[in-house]
């Protein structure tokens, strides 16, 4: 036998080299690692080699190959993959299929028309390559996605650097969190309003707001997407470290890629339904979805628009909305196997922290067929993952104009009392991040006089009613979106004051007796 350490080298034929290193580069994370001249490319994925020569194009006077292949972690992101490649407009040979070994593969060509299979293979995938040195060798994408997850020390030292905003950090899961966090809902899902979004989140981590909120379908996933590239870039230059910054995203909800496509209907066929990501009675009302496998595949693709290794907090998306369909017995069933996925992604540190992210469920009345109660919500927690569960926070819509969550006490407090939404949480030990602090930007003038009166010193009733959203006991953060520069700037004019007593708040509202 020749003493060899597996096959690692391939050599194709192509006939534009160029085109050829991008498709690789831009499809599996290669990086050219050597380019003597312009007919040749090197490149690797870390321990493989790949060589890319020109060639005239269907050259087949030497041999021939059926196709290549690169090994896939896992089931979920082979599944996210054809997702992705389905969405993106790549060309499958060969749809997703769930072996009979146990493996999962799908086959897209490149542009040479050479074949290219993507597959999990179980004896295989799960196997660590070490190199000479006893250092475990990642794949591309794991070598690409900024490592680690917040922490106390780095995000102590951040709120350290903006001493100029005073009480705009508490903690928050044991970590120093800004008051007012940026959203990154509204917007066209085109090229301008990406570029805005970079300039405002740029803005914002510069300017003392380390808590950004997202979702994987925000204008068709471009939010994560911009998010992910405005982080690698300040954390590329030391602007800042990954582990200061706290990231919210979400999922539960359809979700395109960058764009509607032209026949909707049949693209979520042709990515979800047939790749087996989602069965047609998984779905409710056409759009929502919770399953394992579904959260799974999300999951992964939010870490790779984000660019993370682990994401900070992940909620379910509005899950009330499946009451709409479920039984109040089949959705506690949904929201137990969706805990127990979280539980594992948490021990696999694809997340840290879990919660919901709620319009309705949490502010209406227990009569209503969409409500929450959220000390149910905590005790299906602690039957999944024990006294240290990982459902630590909460978000809901909280305003001037929706003061539910402080003033209604339609929930039921550990002792079974009636409390409000924000008390069972402060009683329950969770994080409230208060969505919507703006209603959208109808909160930001025109508002009644008693306002100003209450938080004398402000500029803008934007500012005022910002105020009272970070001011209201409970409440961690108060998102706002911020889809400018401006925007944030106008925001953090907020945080240079600290937060109103309890007195001022109360010029406005007091508690449900």
């Amino acid at each position: 036998m020749i003493s060899n350490r597996g096959l690692r080298h391939l050599a194709l034929r192509v006939a534009d080299v160029d085109r050829a290193t991008e498709f690789y580069c831009r499809l599996f994370g290669m990086k050219v690692v050597w380019r003597p001249d312009p007919d040749n490319a090197y490149l690797s994925s870390g321990c493989d080699n790949l060589a890319i020569h020109r060639g005239d194009a269907g050259d087949r006077r030497a041999q021939s190959m059926d196709h290549l292949g690169f090994i896939v972690p896992t089931v979920a992101e082979v599944e996210a993959g054809y997702a992705w490649a389905q969405a993106n407009a790549i060309d499958i040979a060969t749809p997703l299929k769930h072996h009979r070994d146990g493996s999962v593969s799908f086959y897209i060509r490149d542009p040479d028309g050479n074949v290219v299979q993507l597959i999990y293979e179980p004896s295989i995938s799960p196997l660590e390559i070490i190199n000479d040195s006893g250092s475990v060798i990642k794949g591309r994408e794991e070598n690409s996605m900024l490592k680690h997850w917040a922490t106390a020390e780095a995000t102590a030292s951040f709120a350290g650097r903006f001493p100029q905003l005073p009480g705009n950090f508490r903690d928050t899961l044991g970590l120093a969190v800004s008051s007012i966090g940026i959203g990154t809902y509204l917007g066209e899902s085109d090229s301008a309003t990406d570029a805005a979004y970079e300039d405002a989140l740029r803005a914002a981590l510069s300017g003392g707001i380390n808590l950004i909120d997202t979702a994987v379908n925000y204008r068709f996933q471009r939010s994560e997407k911009v998010i992910g590239k405005v982080i690698a870039e300040l954390a590329g230059a030391g602007k800042i470290r990954r582990e200061e910054i706290v990231v919210a995203t979400k999922g539960g909800y359809i979700t395109f890629d960058r764009e509607m496509p032209a026949n909707p209907r049949q693209w979520f066929e042709d990515t979800y339904i047939k790749s087996g990501i989602v069965a047609p009675e998984d779905l409710v009302e056409g759009s929502h979805c919770m399953t394992p496998r579904w959260l799974e595949a999300m999951i992964d693709l939010s870490r790779a628009n984000l660019g993370l290794e682990t994401i900070d907090i992940y909620y379910l998306h509005n899950p009330e909305s499946q009451l709409a369909v479920v039984s109040r017995e089949d959705f506690n069933a949904r929201i137990r196997s969706a805990f127990e996925l979280l539980e594992r992604k948490v021990a696999d540190r694809r997340i840290c922290w879990y919660g919901m992210a709620t319009w309705n469920g949490f502010r209406v009345a227990p009569s209503d067929p969409a409500y929450l109660s959220l000390i149910d919500m905590v005790k299906i927690a602690g039957e999944v993952g024990g006294k240290d569960h990982h459902f630590r926070v909460i978000q809901l819509p909280y305003n001037l104009a929706m003061p539910e969550a402080f003033t209604a006490k339609n929930q039921r407090l550990p002792d079974g009392s009636a409390g409000s939404t924000l008390a069972v949480a402060d009683a329950t030990g969770l994080a409230v991040c208060a969505s919507a602090s703006l209603m959208q930007g109808r909160l930001t003038r025109g508002m009644p006089a008693v306002l100003a009166e209450a938080f004398p010193g402000f500029d803008s009733d934007a500012e005022r009613a910002l105020q009272f959203v970070r001011s209201t006991p409970g409440v961690n953060v108060a998102l706002a979106g911020m889809s400018s520069a401006a925007h944030v700037t106008h925001n953090l004019a907020t945080a240079m004051r600290p937060p109103a007593p309890f007195e001022a708040l109360m010029k406005l509202f007091k508690r449900a007796e």
